[in-house]
């Protein structure tokens, strides 16, 4: 089996206490079942507070009234990994943010951007993202096969579709635009699709940001930026 991951991938290291933007609050934190068995066999002091907050029929943590994990201490360290260490916690909290999906004899390994860390390893590093790709034996991720596209020509596109998005010789415009093209000759055999210039490709996108929900005011100040900023953009 071939896997496939960004180069950054094993640098990942949860921020803990120093997080801005914790997956510990607001988030429902489901338990798998092995998780939960080892909670349900717990009978030490550990145990009352697990049995308080641990919805069984639901197989989730109950969260505080101010949404936040109930073992998430003010410090923004976890009192599950604190007192039993990491392999009290569920599946969903030991792999966060990572991602698997699984296509014939490909693996893809990612982190999603949800995390700050792993939006940090991505969007800080000034150079081109580089995959890397080996071989070896896995089965934890979810299979993807919808049947209309085999797996291996699925593989194919999308290696060619990131190596193009790397490709810092050409303006992002061009690079998107050069995509568009191969998936269309690949589908269709022929460009049926009017690509817009790099102006109004720069509008579009900022036209689409306005309709996003402003998660915060970095978000607010980066839109203006962009806005006051697209001359400069369609450079870069």
């Amino acid at each position: 089996m071939l896997i496939t991951k960004p180069d950054f991938y094993d640098s990942f290291k949860c921020r803990a206490g120093e997080c801005t933007d914790s997956c510990c609050i607001g988030w429902e934190i489901d338990i798998d079942d092995e998780t939960m068995r080892k909670y349900e066999n717990e009978n030490d002091s550990l145990s009352v507070k697990l049995n308080r907050f641990t919805d069984r029929e639901k197989q989730c943590f109950i969260l505080t009234e101010d949404d936040r994990c109930p073992f998430l201490k003010s410090d923004g360290l976890c009192e599950l990994i604190l007192t039993k260490g990491e392999d009290m916690l569920c599946e969903i909290c030991r792999e966060h943010p990572r991602f698997y999906a699984r296509y014939g004899d490909f693996y893809d390994m990612g982190e999603g951007l949800c995390c700050e860390e792993a939006a940090s390893l991505l969007f800080l590093n000034t150079s081109p993202l580089k995959l890397i790709t080996e071989a070896e034996s896995r089965d934890d991720a979810a299979y993807f096969d919808d049947g209309l596209i085999a797996p291996e020509t699925l593989y194919m596109l999308r290696r060619n579709t990131l190596h193009m998005l790397c490709d810092r010789t050409q303006t992002l415009h061009d690079r998107i635009h050069s995509i568009f093209e191969n998936l269309l000759l690949k589908q269709y055999g022929k460009i049926n699709f009017a690509f817009p210039s790099e102006d109004e490709f720069y509008d579009i996108l900022i036209k689409a940001s306005k309709k996003t929900e402003a998660y915060d005011a970095d978000f607010t100040h980066l839109l203006k930026c962009l806005c006051e900023n697209k001359a400069e953009a369609l450079l870069s």
